[in-house]
């Protein structure tokens, strides 16, 4: 199945307040609880530009793969292609893999791994979203879709490539807002809308079709999380992270923010360095050994430690 879209990405021009009631939420505690990762005094480990992206919109990791140099690789994509980059954290690109179709790559969540004899399967899921234009209740707005496709590495070596066709799901018409978070978990897929707050868990049916939405709040506009640009789970404790846009009268700043798993609203707020607290990041992972990979739409992507080895 081909997705033809035509998506376009306008990031600042939906910043404006969706209508509707405002969810009463705890102020966000400052300061991070033990053990919680503090960016600002986080041991970098790598740090570059991506080779021939721009625009990073997503990323997630590709556990058993290395690059020559014994370091860990990623999937990401800029957000005006359907195209997947398999990198390291100093931004060298190994490989890209062309998904059929043109749209708007959003976010990006990795599903499964599976190791053959002679090659690795990754199956993620991609969000092509509907645009930073659409706000529920406003405007016309194009669907939203959900792509599911496994790349396949082989074991020695080489090229990544695309393993059959994609599988695509529609989201529901009142599904149609910003989206631009999405991670998969036991439970389903974890979607997050940028300026409504909004959280959903979503289930795909088999053989493509409309996506089924659950939605976990119904937030309406709120500044006490920001715009919420991605999200990650700590593979450890399970703690979801974000990257949000706070907007204030004289900048602009983004900042993690920890969501509480009861209530999913923000939890608590942590800067990021300063050289990206005033940069448009867009992208946010976990690797499986609890490093932290951040990019942005310039393309930088840094890896950080933030907890012990373990």
């Amino acid at each position: 199945m081909r997705s033809k879209l035509l998506l376009s990405l306008a990031f600042g021009a939906a910043l404006a307040a969706c209508a509707g009631p405002r969810a009463a939420a705890p102020p966000p505690v400052s300061g991070p609880p033990p053990g919680a990762p503090e960016l600002a005094s986080c041991q970098r480990l790598e740090q570059g530009v991506l080779e021939g992206t721009i625009e990073s919109s997503g990323i997630a990791p590709l556990p058993g793969l290395k690059s020559p140099s014994g370091l860990p690789l990623l999937a990401t994509h800029g957000d005006n292609e359907l195209t997947i980059d398999v990198v390291d954290p100093t931004g060298r690109r190994l490989s890209r893999v062309d998904i059929h179709g043109t749209g708007d790559f959003e976010a990006l969540t990795l599903v499964h791994t599976a190791r053959g004899e002679a090659r690795i399967h990754h199956t993620l899921i991609a969000l092509l979203s509907p645009g930073n234009h659409c706000i529920r209740g406003r405007g016309i707005c194009t669907p939203g879709l959900l792509v599911r496709f496994t790349l396949g590495t082989p074991t020695t070596g080489g090229p990544t490539i695309l393993e059959g066709e994609p599988e695509i799901w529609r989201l529901p018409d009142q599904e149609r807002t910003n989206t631009e978070s999405i991670h998969h978990t036991a439970d389903g897929l974890l979607l997050f809308a940028k300026s409504t707050g909004d959280k959903s868990l979503v289930e795909l049916p088999g053989a493509g079709g409309t996506a089924v939405v659950h939605p976990l709040l119904r937030q309406g506009h709120t500044d006490i999380q920001g715009q919420l640009t991605d999200m990650a789970v700590d593979p450890v404790s399970g703690r979801i992270f974000a990257t949000s846009l706070f907007i204030g009268l004289l900048e602009h700043t983004y900042r993690l923010v920890e969501i509480d798993p009861t209530t999913r609203g923000a939890a608590r707020i942590f800067p990021l360095p300063e050289d990206l607290a005033h940069t448009q990041v867009e992208a946010l992972t976990f690797l499986p050994d609890r490093t932290l990979v951040l990019t942005n739409e310039d393309g930088v992507i840094v890896r950080f430690r933030c907890y012990p080895p373990s």
